[in-house]
């Protein structure tokens, strides 16, 4: 006698994996435990078609042997001919098996959604959207081969996603590092420009003694500032391993305000 129902463990399981970053299986789609032996009337699929709308097929055995598969389409097409109904519907649903069945594609519940698609379309034209045999420790179950394709479609649109997130990271990442060199270059080029300009300053033989001095200070600290602002920038593939030491160090604000100062003049 045919008992018809879904497993809902697995409809439960689907997207979450005890890894993560595992590809989801056969093992985490809705399945149905619907077989029935050969010899078994077709008036108990009628029933059991008409009891679950969601199933799909029925899986025909003789005993422990899967002999195909009976879905609810081929089911439909042939007892809505003429005749069809009378002959078939008091009579063994192996015969209708053997008049309208196919070779069932059994699939291991390990197998991963995607190879399980790229194998159902392999099949036939005319079986492509045929139900699927799922071999589990406990016994065979059948599923929608449309669960395949649209869980498939949903893994690849997800995928879709996670890529333009990642082009919109390495995008934000490039600007940065852009922005970056920008401000680096900006702050290597003021300190160098002031060493230059006074350093054109010592050159002239009429400087005073008063302004060399000055001129030499000031080479000495934004000569400094550069270095700093080198040390800095090889400061960032500490950050990166994690070996950044913070220091405290004393500061005069009045000698930097000085500083600019004498840069713009």
């Amino acid at each position: 006698m045919i008992e018809p129902h879904d497993n809902p463990e697995n409809a439960a399981s689907n997207g979450s994996s005890d890894v993560a970053d595992a590809e989801p299986t056969l093992a985490s789609l809705r399945t149905f435990e619907a077989s029935v032996a050969a010899r078994e009337i077709t008036s108990h699929v009628a029933k059991a078609f008409d009891e679950s709308p969601d199933l799909p097929g029925v899986i025909v055995c003789d005993g422990p042997r899967i002999l195909g598969v009976l879905s609810r389409e081929r089911y439909q097409e042939q007892l809505s001919r003429p005749f069809r109904l009378e002959l078939f519907l008091n009579r063994p649903v192996g015969e209708l098996l053997a008049k309208v069945g196919h070779a069932p594609l059994i699939l291991p519940s390990t197998m991963t959604i995607r190879d399980a698609a790229h194998t159902a379309l392999r099949r036939e034209k005319d079986e492509v959207f045929e139900p699927v045999v799922v071999s589990f420790d406990d016994g065979p179950q059948l599923l929608d081969a449309h669960a395949i394709l649209l869980t498939l479609s949903e893994l690849l649109e997800a995928a879709n996603e996670t890529i333009q997130e990642q082009m919109k990271c390495a995008e934000s990442a490039n600007l940065a590092k852009s922005r970056f060199l920008a401000n680096m270059s900006h702050e290597i080029r003021t300190p160098l420009t002031a060493i230059l300009g006074f350093a054109e300053n010592l050159l002239e033989a009429d400087l005073p003694a008063r302004e060399r001095e000055a001129a030499v200070s000031i080479i000495l600290r934004n000569g400094n500032h550069l270095l700093e602002v080198i040390n800095g920038i090889l400061d960032l593939s500490k950050i990166e391993s994690g070996k950044i030491e913070i220091e405290q160090l004393m500061c005069s604000p009045a000698n930097i305000v000085a500083d600019v100062i004498n840069m713009l003049h």
